[in-house]
């Protein structure tokens, strides 16, 4: 009997440790940047904004040795956040009130999408529409508001009359979950003529928010607290749980190859956590094809369902091949370069799926 006990504690001293070390956090950036506080992570890289004075835009990459801040550009005072869009970095400028739009590549100079704001805040890209918050110190009230990034001459109100709020996130393509700085989280559905907000979770500081579609959890970056929870949206009814604690101000958060990563102020650093996640599709079934997200695409689409490194192929209605590489769940496949049509991709499973751009 005794030995029977003394191997349960042995058993569950191990299973307790391991899930420690999925938790440990390590330091991706540890010198040469201030501030780090928008993030966003495409094809291997990773973009970042420093909210500060010299406000820089810089970029590392993931999968080289070197990860040295490559910076993209600077003197813009005080960039608070920043999202990518195909090849361009979408930059919110707090202090001019502007929204520029910089190539990822750095050479060519940043281009005004939209001025005249007062506090813009937290972009996010579904399909080619922008959408963001936009705080007016006149009445002390935000907007959601949206524009189309290939006709950008015309801004549109989504919804009005909030307090101060501080991020927003899609989740399932139309529903759009925002945070505001007295902590609360709402959801909104877009697609409703007549929308109705619906009270989420209460948090404490909420900073930034993330959706990671592969775990169908929601992360939030709370600075109050010092902590990172999330809520598992593939359950019935969701509730907010804790994955991370001992923060210093946690920021910017993004998912990448099932890896989190997020900003922190004290130190200044971007750190990262390895996730295990089985989310409640996988739960009931391992077996669900591959799909395209979202349909018709774009500028980029996903393939869900499918293994890491995943060997696919885009041709054309003639059979040529226009693309080939290797996909990840979680990575976008860019498609701005593709001309409005039907396109078929080949996955090394051997299923074909239709790609739609429009």
């Amino acid at each position: 009997m005794k030995f029977k006990v003394l191997l349960s504690c042995i058993f569950f001293l191990i299973i307790t440790l391991s899930l420690w070390a999925q938790m440990e956090v390590v330091n991706v950036i540890r010198s040469g940047i201030s501030e780090p506080s928008g993030l966003h992570i495409v094809g291997g890289n990773l973009f970042f904004s420093e909210y500060n004075e010299d406000g820089n835009i810089a970029k590392i990459s993931l999968v080289a040795q070197d990860q040295t801040p490559a910076v993209l550009d600077t003197n813009i005072l005080y960039p608070y956040d920043l999202a990518v869009y195909g090849r361009a970095v979408i930059i919110m400028d707090v202090v001019e009130g502007s929204i520029w739009m910089k190539d990822t590549t750095g050479f060519i100079p940043r281009q005004r999408l939209v001025s005249g704001l007062e506090l813009p805040l937290a972009p996010t890209v579904r399909n080619n529409e922008l959408y963001f918050t936009h705080y007016r110190w006149s009445d002390q009230t935000s907007q959601i508001m949206m524009i189309d990034l290939d006709n950008p001459d015309e801004l549109v109100i989504v919804a009005e009359g909030f307090p101060y709020l501080t991020d927003i996130e899609f989740v399932n393509d139309n529903e759009l979950y925002f945070g505001s700085s007295a902590g609360e989280l709402y959801r909104l559905d877009i697609t409703n003529p007549e929308p109705l907000i619906e009270f989420v979770a209460e948090t404490d500081g909420l900073i930034h928010l993330h959706y990671h579609e592969a775990g169908e959890r929601l992360y939030i970056s709370e600075s109050d607290s010092g902590q990172i929870t999330y809520v598992d949206l593939g359950v019935s009814e969701p509730t907010k749980e804790v994955l991370l604690t001992d923060l210093q101000i946690p920021k910017g958060l993004f998912v990448y190859e099932n890896e989190l990563y997020f900003c922190q102020q004290d130190p200044e650093v971007i750190s990262k956590v390895t996730l295990e996640i089985i989310n409640s599709a996988e739960q009931v079934s391992n077996d669900a094809s591959p799909r395209v997200y979202p349909m018709p695409v774009s500028n980029q689409f996903f393939l869900q369902h499918i293994s890491p490194a995943t060997p696919f192929r885009i041709v054309n209605q003639l059979g040529q091949t226009i693309q080939a590489g290797l996909a990840n769940p979680n990575e976008g496949i860019p498609t701005d370069t593709f001309g409005v049509g039907t396109y078929w991709i080949q996955i090394e499973n051997g299923d074909t799926l239709p790609l739609i751009k429009q």
